[in-house]
């Protein structure tokens, strides 16, 4: 863990119902990790809006590609689908995350939480998260920021490498990883995110 002073970051504000979108506004001011409060990331989760139309037809849609032999899908592609964008999803991460905090509470409660604290990525890394929200299917808006006051740096993919999301011994075996600053692999490009614990300052909206 580190504390900062006026650094710089990027920060994707995914758009749902429980946003407060209003707050982002060039030149505010905002508080992460201080007043205790949970961030819109782990409201989403933990009070989903589920259209279960939409989950109809997408299972529809996947059940479809698996009968159609001109545009059949491996069960391992369908099942990927899924978990990034279906009601599945939702369960995961609410699971994952309930995991992480636990472990952090327990283990690290010097750390910032992923519940109330901010998101943040360094500059130069910002089109590789942005296409891993885009694979999610997320709306979300991309801000430029000043962050002052704590953050851990830790590797998005014990996040998201989870070999089954059903197991729990793979949810804290990740946690801990994640919160002591592993690196997940020696292969492929690390996903740096922080956790921040402190003030925002807005700069300007990049897209």
């Amino acid at each position: 863990m580190t504390n900062i002073e006026n650094e710089v970051f990027v920060h994707i504000h995914t758009l749902h119902d429980n946003s407060h979108t209003e707050k982002w506004q060039v030149g505010n001011t905002l508080d992460f990790g201080v007043n205790n409060r949970f961030n819109s990331f782990y409201e989403s989760i933990t009070n989903p809006y589920i259209d279960l139309n939409r989950e109809k037809v997408f299972i529809e849609n996947l059940t479809r590609g698996l009968c159609d032999h001109h545009k059949s899908q491996s069960f391992e592609n369908v099942n990927m689908l899924f978990l990034k964008k279906g009601m599945l999803n939702t369960y995961v991460q609410f699971t994952r995350e309930l995991v992480f905090e636990e472990v952090r509470k327990r283990l690290f409660p010097e750390k910032p939480s992923r519940i109330n604290s901010i998101w943040l990525a360094k500059v130069e890394y910002i089109e590789k998260w942005k296409k891993t929200f885009l694979d999610f299917n997320l709306q979300f808006k991309i801000f430029l920021i000043k962050f002052s006051g704590k953050v851990h740096k830790a590797d998005g993919r014990w996040l998201t490498n989870i070999d089954s999301p059903h197991a729990f011994d793979n949810y804290f075996r990740h946690a801990i990883a994640y919160w002591t600053g592993e690196i997940f692999s020696e292969f492929g490009e690390i996903d740096e995110e922080f956790v921040g614990a402190g003030y925002v300052e807005i700069l300007r909206e990049m897209a």
